[in-house]
């Protein structure tokens, strides 16, 4: 299993296009994973989980299927919630920040199976690019 964020359009109310960040989650094994929990985890040094998911959703009774089934060979696009990531950036503390420049980010994200694997990513830039701070550009 991989995972990546990237940012992509999706329509807004209005039906204009909006940038939102995603995540992808590739399977590259040769049988089916099935995604159980997709969560934000803040912190540099001690990494505690935020509560809720951080799938982006507007209906929790019919957009939060858990677990996700993704087929060998195959990818699956979540939507993430842009701004659970900027609130956890925001109460970054200077010394995270410095933790920071030397590589460890202060918000990451955790995708765990139901066989028990996690894999996480750092998850800095799934913060709206508008108003990112401006410790966070590279």
């Amino acid at each position: 299993m991989e995972v990546q964020i990237v940012w992509g359009h999706r329509p807004d109310p209005n039906g204009q296009p909006e940038e939102q960040p995603f995540l992808h989650v590739q399977n590259l094994s040769d049988n089916a994973i099935f995604v159980t929990e997709v969560n934000f985890l803040r912190g540099t040094v001690w990494r505690t989980r935020k509560p809720g998911t951080a799938i982006e959703y507007t209906d929790p009774f019919s957009d939060l299927n858990f677990p996700y089934c993704i087929e060998a060979g195959k990818s699956y696009r979540f939507e993430l919630q842009a701004y659970a990531a900027k609130t956890i950036t925001d109460a970054t503390k200077q010394w995270q920040k410095w933790m920071f420049r030397v590589g460890r980010s202060p918000v990451r994200l955790e995708v765990a199976t139901m066989t028990g694997s996690r894999k996480f990513v750092p998850a800095w830039d799934a913060t709206p690019w508008e108003n990112r701070a401006e410790w966070l550009k590279r």
